[in-house]
């Protein structure tokens, strides 16, 4: 019994190192860094509206968790087309919630979930007041509004070096309406909108 305790003893040791190597790895050194900031151009296609497709711009900031498991917030920022009622006129659109996936010291792929809003510069006419009939009707026929949104998608990273590299976000950002909004061509509550973002990311 004493010689089998003997020969399991120097496993433990052994266990620890394996344990001490993968956290030593490439992938794992890049842990050290785990604040974000990153700027990207986005555009957004609003699920029934009409014309061309909204483009913007913003900014993201992220902290890392776990070497799989970031949080984050984003802002964007679609400053065309602010009379056009048939759109919504300006948008501006506030993310936050979770990315998670895979990363190495190339490159990193991620699924996202990240909850927030959609502010329409012309999302809905006031309960009470009518327009003059023409088409399109004026902007001042409408207020802006607030809608609840959630963003969800995939993530690629692509790390040009320690401290700096590439993002592409692809995804449908799902939009609620209200029962005052205007629905911009479709009678759907809930519509499912694709939105594409690519930039730049920094780590600290």
């Amino acid at each position: 019994m004493q010689n089998i305790i003997t020969r399991r003893r120097p496993c433990r040791p052994t266990i620890v190192c394996v344990v001490l190597a993968i956290a030593a790895s490439p992938a794992w050194a890049q842990s050290s860094k785990k604040i974000g900031i990153g700027v990207q151009a986005s555009v957004l296609q609003v699920s029934g509206s009409t014309g061309p497709t909204d483009v913007g711009a913003g900014g993201r900031a992220s902290y890392r968790i776990t070497d799989r498991l970031d949080l984050e917030g984003e802002i964007n920022f679609f400053p065309q087309d602010a009379d056009d009622v048939l759109k919504g006129g300006q948008k501006t659109q506030a993310l936050v919630g979770v990315k998670a996936g895979y990363r190495n010291d190339r490159f990193g792929v991620f699924a996202k979930a990240r909850p927030g809003f959609v502010r329409f510069g012309e999302g809905q006419q006031p309960a009470g007041t009518a327009c003059i009939l023409i088409f399109p009707p004026p902007a001042s026929c409408f207020v802006p509004e607030t809608r609840f949104a959630m963003d969800l998608g995939g993530v690629l990273e692509v790390y040009l070096a320690a401290a700096a590299g590439l993002r592409l976000d692809v995804g449908d950002t799902i939009i609620r309406a209200t029962d005052n909004s205007l629905r911009f061509g479709t009678s759907a509550r809930t519509t499912n909108n694709v939105q594409v973002s690519g930039g730049f990311l920094f780590r600290f």
